[in-house]
């Protein structure tokens, strides 16, 4: 059995400084676009001032397509 050590201590260090960010009013085909361009498996999506009100993920658009 393999022992799998996790290098990071907290949230901070894993997450991502420069998340990438949908409008909630993006068809989901352009969120596949981006997800896909970006070589990312989510985004957080906002609302029209800017506050996260959610994540989509590609399993999201996998499940919906």
């Amino acid at each position: 059995m393999a022992v799998i050590a996790l290098l990071a201590e907290t949230a901070a260090d894993l997450m991502n400084r420069n998340p990438v960010s949908l409008d909630e009013e993006t068809e989901a085909a352009e969120a596949a676009r981006v997800l896909t361009s970006r070589g990312i498996g989510a985004a957080i999506v906002v609302d029209a001032a800017g506050r996260p009100v959610g994540v989509v993920t590609q399993t999201d658009l996998l499940i919906h397509a």
